[in-house]
């Protein structure tokens, strides 16, 4: 088991995948995982650089496999 700096990232890691879980449903995965991703990229670059790395990400994922692969998402009642 890690200790120090080590556990605190695996909670962090783990606490998100939980939060990711719980909000996909409700919010939509693209809602979901800008949050999720957010929340992790915070402990390490400046707001602005999160929240643009976040958003990027999730809308490239959702593009990939939403769009272009057909795969089922979770999605809100506005289909994002």
């Amino acid at each position: 088991m890690p200790k120090g700096e080590g556990l605190i990232n695996v909670l962090v890691c783990a606490g998100s995948f939980i939060l990711f879980i719980i909000i996909a449903p409700l919010l939509g995965f693209l809602i979901g995982s800008t949050i999720t991703l957010f929340l992790l990229f915070m402990r390490g670059y400046k707001w602005y650089w999160s929240l643009g790395l976040s958003a990027s990400i999730s809308f490239i994922v959702f593009w990939v496999f939403g769009i272009l692969l057909q795969v089922p998402l979770p999605v809100n009642d506005l289909g994002w």
